[in-house]
């Protein structure tokens, strides 16, 4: 449509574009960086080996000789890639220097044969949100922690254990990152107290579709945290609350036995199936802390009779109940706990609420089930209470 370029060739187009934006920056020292889908055949309309059903925006217009105009100009115009091994022969082809855009090292089937084939010199994971803790928290740092070590290190640990690893280092990072400056266990660890919750129990470790009988009873210590598992078998085979989300069999509110002065309290708990697929929270919605599916909340009351409350989000706080460590998040902290059927490491997760308001009596605290659209449930096996920290005037 534009008179200017009517007829004309677009690979020929973007290519002048390019090597005048290079030239102008390298007469100011700086060296041209530029994502590389529409050097790649497979961005390019006519370079596509298979449909993918319909028009993707970066196909068009068709941009495939642009690569060579620019190749017999300069090899200064560096790369970041993310059209996967394509983009990684392509670029090594024309001897440009790449590094791999959007990095998922989790993705990644060989990546030490993916580094000796065609060479990349390093990666970045992309943030595609607000540059705010919550957002990056989310969606970056879980991958950015895994991907780390496959760029900086050629000590590759099995998968597994390199994922058990990032779950460790989340409350670690967390508390590098975190601005608040409320009482946390994330911030300032102090004495913990587990809370008996035995009375309050009203379902087996397992149930239809999902199955925590592996969890080992008893006292637990993993990553900095206390915790105990009820044992089934000395407690009429009940070990952990079930709320339904709608009424039904299972009640969709269980009053739970905590009461006193806390800095904070650490839910452990885990779903019995797959929440609602989460929506992105940085590009898919204007409301990041709505995109996971609200499973549930703890409705906690203080003696003046003010309510505060805690959610309980599927894909945030907990996972599925056979998860293990192939999710992290950021904003909870994963439990090893014992094992899953399948022999993999059953993982629970530890949700901590904080408390703005310590010196005020807790007088009650209730586990309340939402409505939603999926069929998951949330399971709490227990609560570990952090102490509220004393203060000493010295003046």
């Amino acid at each position: 449509m534009c008179r200017r370029c009517r007829g004309k060739d677009p690979g020929e187009l973007y290519a002048q574009d390019v090597l005048k934006i290079q030239r102008h920056l390298k007469e100011k020292g700086i060296e041209t960086w530029t994502w590389g889908d529409h050097f790649v055949d497979s961005h390019n309309r006519f370079g596509r080996v298979e449909s993918t059903g319909g028009p993707v925006r970066y196909e068009y217009p068709d941009t495939r000789n642009a690569r060579d105009i620019v190749a017999r100009a300069t090899n200064e115009v560096h790369i970041v890639n993310w059209s996967d091994e394509e983009g990684d022969q392509t670029f090594s082809r024309l001897g440009w220097k790449f590094i791999i855009g959007n990095f998922f090292g989790t993705w990644e089937k060989d990546w030490p044969g993916r580094v000796q084939r065609n060479s990349p010199i390093g990666g970045e994971t992309s943030s595609w949100c607000a540059m705010e803790e919550f957002q990056i928290g989310k969606l970056n740092l879980p991958e950015a922690a895994y991907s780390i070590n496959l760029l900086w290190s050629t000590h590759y640990p099995e998968k597994a254990a390199a994922l058990e690893q990032v779950g460790q280092l989340m409350p670690k990072i967390r508390r590098l990152l975190a601005g608040d400056p409320l009482p946390s266990l994330f911030a300032n660890p102090m004495r913990f107290d587990v809370l008996d919750l035995r009375s309050a129990f009203n379902h087996a470790n397992k149930g239809q579709g999902w199955d925590l009988s592996g969890i080992k009873s008893g006292k637990g210590y993993y990553n900095d945290l206390p915790y105990e598992i009820a044992d089934p078998q000395k407690n009429g085979g009940r070990s952990c609350v079930l709320v339904a989300r709608s009424k039904g069999e299972d009640p969709t509110e269980v009053p739970l036995p905590v009461r006193g002065r806390w800095a904070s309290l650490l839910f452990l708990q885990s779903a019995t199936a797959q929440g609602r697929e989460t929506i992105h929270a940085g590009d898919q919605t204007q409301f990041p802390h709505e995109s996971s599916e609200l499973l549930g909340f703890y409705e906690i009351r203080f003696a003046d009779g003010l309510v505060q409350t805690h959610g309980i989000r599927y894909d945030e706080t907990l996972g599925k109940w056979d998860t293990s460590f192939d999710a992290s998040y950021y904003l909870t902290r994963a439990t090893a706990a014992g094992k899953l059927p399948d022999g993999r490491t059953a993982v629970i997760w530890a949700s901590e609420w904080k408390n703005p308001r310590p010196d005020v009596p807790i007088v009650s605290v209730k586990m309340v089930g939402s409505p939603g659209p999926s069929t998951a449930q949330p399971i709490l096996f227990g609560i570990t209470a952090v102490e509220k920290p004393r203060v000493e005037d010295y003046r």
